[in-house]
């Protein structure tokens, strides 16, 4: 059977939980991102909590090895799934290779590049919260649907989100590469309307899956 890897790749706050979250309910597809592994295992963790929140807070990146174990734990829990989502990997360009290791030989990969401005992110930055009930995160205040009180993500302060943008600057180039060179990447305009990107991507998808 057909094995899809979709990547979901873009700069801070440039949609891409939205997009996977609507990606994994039209294919009923299994989710792997990076962020939500990371915020799970502060919750349960306090040493984890306590060596990451400095590390995260700042706008800088996990460790590759703690964040490749997160990834390939969670790839195996899906190994029955014929559609995935992975968000927030590869963030560096060593980690492109590595996620194809991780995957079995038949799975396609497609990576999806989700375009927007450095401008675009930070006016987005300056609207998003998180839940600190459910970790979903989204254009809500005060209360989240869940009933959880939301807050401003810590790596969303104007000086974090700089770095963060720099972090990713750093190795965009390197990764675009590596898929555009075996002919599975795919480019969206990430500034529109979720509702609009979410078309585009099921466009395109149905294209090449």
């Amino acid at each position: 059977m057909k094995r899809t890897a979709v990547v979901l790749f873009g700069g801070p706050n440039s949609g891409k939980g939205t997009q996977a979250a609507h990606l994994t309910e039209r294919h009923g597809g299994f989710y792997v991102g990076t962020g939500a592994l990371l915020r799970t295992l502060m919750r349960k963790d306090g040493g984890a909590n306590a060596l990451l929140a400095p590390i995260l807070s700042k706008g800088d990146l996990a460790s590759d090895e703690l964040v490749t174990q997160l990834v390939a734990d969670e790839l195996s829990r899906g190994k029955a799934e014929t559609f995935l989502v992975v968000d927030g990997y590869p963030r560096r360009s060593a980690q492109c290779a590595k996620l194809e290791g991780l995957l079995s030989p038949e799975t396609q990969i497609r990576m999806i590049h989700l375009k927007i401005s450095h401008r675009c992110m930070r006016e987005r930055a300056m609207r998003r919260h998180l839940c600190t009930a459910c970790g979903r995160t989204g254009d809500h205040s005060g209360v989240c649907q869940c009933g959880g009180e939301t807050t401003r993500r810590p790596d969303d302060d104007s000086r974090v989100l700089l770095h963060r943008i720099g972090e990713f600057e750093s190795q965009k180039d390197l990764i675009l590469s590596y898929y555009r060179d075996r002919g599975i990447l795919l480019e969206v305009n990430g500034e529109r309307d979720a509702h609009a990107v979410s078309g585009d991507l099921d466009r395109l998808l149905d294209l090449v899956i």
